[in-house]
């Protein structure tokens, strides 16, 4: 009986439990078909953007031909100075800046050395936001460029990483865009200083082709990547952002990369970083400051934009490329090219004869104010009024700067008026003469009485002084005061 009863319970236990067990497994089933069908409803309803983005995983390999066309990407924007304080990414100490939004000096002249080294068949600059400036202007209306413009939509997410800095997007952007049309990427701060017809040939028959930017610590620079369509690398690298962290600055783009290079040794040709990363950042005074460099074994030179784009690359003028103070490696890269240093050398003579002409007609319109404001009789009249070419007449103004110059100013118009008085009564006693010599006596008929009607005239003189300002595109002086005198004599008759 007592051996029933402890048999009967562990039966009820052995129910009771294996009851929990089949529980939790349909719980665990349940959870991961809700979470199936959540993905699926979200991505085909709520338009989910990285779903529609994402590369395809696809691992089926396509041609190794690599087209010649040349990549640039700018403008795809930042978050806020707030969000980049606190989440942005990193580079040592410091924090990464944002883009600025106008087209530099320096990113003109690297589509330039890219349309004449590389020679491509279309040179692409894709943006999210259109880049102001002069050079901007200049590069879209540059007939030797021919540059295709491509506006696509920013990238602010990757599987549902936010991207907080513009460096971070354009590292997506790149993959994207390879993935699509093939070719060759460069970044705006990469010039092109001969051919990538052996590269591009891609005689190894690899998925990409990179540099190293240090060999000894195994990392990549993707400053300049060359890639054939639907690289199989390129999606590895992609993927790889399912653990992207925005706050590291080159992890996945410099760091990540490298790892994968050593692992798929097959799929990847890694150059020395001569071919695009020498001098490097660590050393970048050879680019800057010294001129000792030899870069004939360079395809192109990054110039490190990030880490020195304020103090030189944004600094960079005309003059200081053709009279440079002191000639530097980055200096004698840029004038390596003949066809740079003549289109630089016809720049700055138009520049300094539009700089001369404008200080000219500055000058004399200076020279024209300060005429006009030197004349006392003219400090009372409205220059608005006389630089519309209207005659003005104006009074001198005195200077009274105390008592003695009032009482000065009071006496000299006493005798003016007075003077003018007497000049009044000989001219008024003049006029009684002319008058009784110039007095006709007309006598007209009328119908019913006959009146004698006298018609009198007589001469008044009268004198105006005053000044005016014409302006004249013509002339050197484009602005020219004049002054003016009028004597009018006027006959009058009675009504």
């Amino acid at each position: 009986m007592k051996g029933r009863k402890i048999q009967c319970g562990q039966t009820r236990q052995c129910s009771v439990y294996m009851g929990y067990r089949y529980i939790n497994r349909y719980a665990l089933l349940c959870f991961i078909i809700f979470s199936f069908w959540w993905i699926i409803f979200r991505c085909k309803n709520n338009n989910c953007e990285d779903c529609q983005r994402i590369i395809s995983k696809d691992e089926s390999i396509g041609s190794y031909d690599i087209p010649n066309i040349v990549h640039f990407i700018t403008c795809q924007g930042d978050a806020s100075e707030t969000v980049l304080d606190e989440l942005g990414p990193r580079l040592g100490y410091r924090r990464m800046e944002r883009a600025p939004d106008e087209f530099q000096l320096i990113n003109y002249l690297v589509l330039l050395s890219a349309r004449n080294k590389i020679k491509p068949d279309q040179l692409y600059v894709h943006y999210s936001f259109e880049p102001t400036g002069y050079w901007w202007t200049k590069a879209k209306q540059d007939l030797e460029l021919n540059l295709t413009l491509n506006k696509i939509p920013s990238i602010t997410s990757i599987y549902n990483h936010p991207l907080y800095h513009h460096a971070h997007r354009t590292d997506i952007a790149r993959l994207e865009i390879l993935d699509k049309y093939g070719g060759i990427y460069l970044d705006l701060d990469v010039l092109s200083l001969k051919s990538f017809s052996s590269l591009t040939s891609n005689p190894h028959h690899v998925e990409a082709i990179f540099a190293w930017e240090r060999k000894k610590f195994n990392t990549i620079c993707n400053a300049v990547i060359i890639a054939p369509i639907h690289s199989k690398f390129l999606r590895r690298i992609y993927h790889s952002y399912q653990s992207f962290n925005s706050s590291c600055w080159g992890c996945h783009s410099v760091g990540l990369t490298g790892q994968l290079a050593n692992i798929y040794k097959n799929e990847v040709h890694v150059l020395p970083s001569k071919a695009f990363f020498t001098p490097s950042w660590f050393n970048i005074e050879e680019l800057y400051l010294y001129n000792r460099y030899n870069f004939k074994n360079n395809y192109a030179s990054h110039l490190w934009n990030a880490y020195i784009g304020k103090t030189f690359l944004y600094n960079l003028t005309l003059n200081s490329i053709l009279n440079p103070k002191t000639k530097t490696t980055l200096i004698r890269m840029i004038t390596h090219a003949k066809f740079v240093h003549f289109f630089l050398l016809l720049l700055l003579l138009l520049s300094q004869i539009n700089r001369r002409n404008r200080a000219s007609t500055q000058k004399n319109i200076e020279i024209a104010l300060t005429r006009e404001a030197q004349e006392p009789r003219n400090s009372a009249a409205d220059p608005f009024t006389r630089r519309r070419c209207a005659p003005m007449l104006v009074t001198q103004t005195p200077l009274i700067h105390s008592a003695e110059d009032l009482k000065r100013e009071t006496e000299r118009r006493e005798a003016q008026t007075k003077k003018k008085n007497e000049e009044q009564r000989s001219t008024n006693e003049k006029n009684k003469l002319l008058i009784t010599k110039d007095t006709t006596t007309k006598i007209t008929t009328h119908n019913r009485t006959d009146k004698p009607h006298t018609e009198k005239s007589f001469t008044m003189t009268t004198g105006e002084r005053g000044s005016f300002t014409s302006f004249s595109e013509h002339s050197d002086e484009m602005f020219a005061s004049h002054d003016f005198e009028l004597d009018l004599n006027i006959k009058l008759f009675p009504d």
